[in-house]
């Protein structure tokens, strides 16, 4: 049986300090990886059709691997730290995954959609795809392969990676999404974020603008909105998420900030920065009642996990 992805868990204390490490966790199998991605947690009750014995199942990806190590997994828990953390199995290998993110769909025969890129892609770029299921275990179950769903007709001028695409499911029941259409605008390294609309057929967006990734209080970082999370907190809207840096570009040279949002999805500005001077790389986000789970992949397999208090919202509303 192939292996899945070596994970080792490293918690943060204080929250302000990515160092010293408090923790660190034996790799749960034996493998190599060129770079570990996109850690999420899912809560399982929301997603009834999932055959999960926990509270919480969690997607991850590698991170422009080659074939034959490229893949999306996943594992099951009961605790968002990862104390029981269990690996599952192997989700795809098709075309050198990436990104995985999971949206229900309640009422329809194939309910569970994965939404991923394709680090090989298609066109020539990395492209999101989806595949549907009826459910079950998620790297045992009869997914289906519902197409490049940002371009079904094909490629436009500009488009050079449609990539790091994320849904919300919208109050009035239209979905929303955004990702990548240029990796990078050359003279500053900053990407082109688009976004798209669907009323309801998932496997086919409308493209409908672009978001300003701009941070109108500093020209040294940008919004990497598919990098962080929207929410609703004590009545105002909230993203929590990585800024990146304008120059020089880097993997680790990244920062997690609070920012105020709308509730049509788009950042306004940064209210506070989490971890202070320590730069970081890449971190994915999960909000559970007063508290942001936080969990930061670096340039190799770890990942590192630890929570903000969201009450101190109520200091800048």
């Amino acid at each position: 049986m192939r292996k899945t992805i070596p994970i080792s868990i490293k918690r943060t204390v204080p929250f302000t300090d990515i160092e010293p490490l408090a923790v660190t966790l034996t790799p749960l199998v034996d493998a190599s990886v060129e770079r570990f991605y996109w850690f999420y947690p899912w809560l399982a009750s929301e997603y009834p059709e999932v055959t999960c014995t926990k509270k919480y199942f969690f997607t991850y990806s590698t991170d422009h691997a080659v074939a034959g190590v490229a893949m999306i997994a996943w594992g099951e828990g009961d605790n968002l730290d990862l104390s029981d953390f269990v690996e599952l199995g192997i989700i795809t290998t098709q075309g050198a995954p990436e990104t995985a993110y999971i949206i229900r769909q309640e009422g329809t025969e194939r309910p569970i959609n994965m939404f991923f890129h394709k680090a090989n892609g298609d066109f020539g770029i990395q492209n999101t795809h989806m595949h549907s299921t009826k459910g079950g275990l998620l790297h045992d179950t009869d997914w289906r392969e519902e197409g490049p769903v940002l371009s079904q007709g094909g490629l436009i001028e500009g488009d050079q990676h449609l990539g790091y695409f994320m849904p919300y499911r919208m109050a009035d029941g239209t979905y929303k999404g955004m990702g990548f259409k240029q990796q990078s605008i050359l003279q500053d390294n900053v990407p082109l974020y688009q976004y798209y609309t669907t009323a309801f057929d998932l496997t086919n967006w409308d493209r409908a603008g672009f978001l300003n990734v701009r941070d109108p209080n500093s020209t040294e970082t940008f919004f990497s909105y598919t990098f962080g999370r929207f929410f609703k907190y004590e009545g105002s809207w909230w993203w929590i998420g990585t800024l990146n840096p304008t120059e020089p570009p880097g993997l680790d040279r990244k920062k997690l900030a609070v920012c105020r949002a709308t509730e049509d999805l788009e950042i306004l500005e940064q209210v506070l920065t989490l971890n202070g001077d320590v730069l970081s790389n890449v971190w994915s986000v999960y909000i559970k009642g007063d508290t942001a789970h936080l969990y930061m992949h670096d340039d190799v397999n770890f990942l590192y996990y630890t929570t903000w208090d969201l009450l101190q919202l109520k200091n800048y509303l």
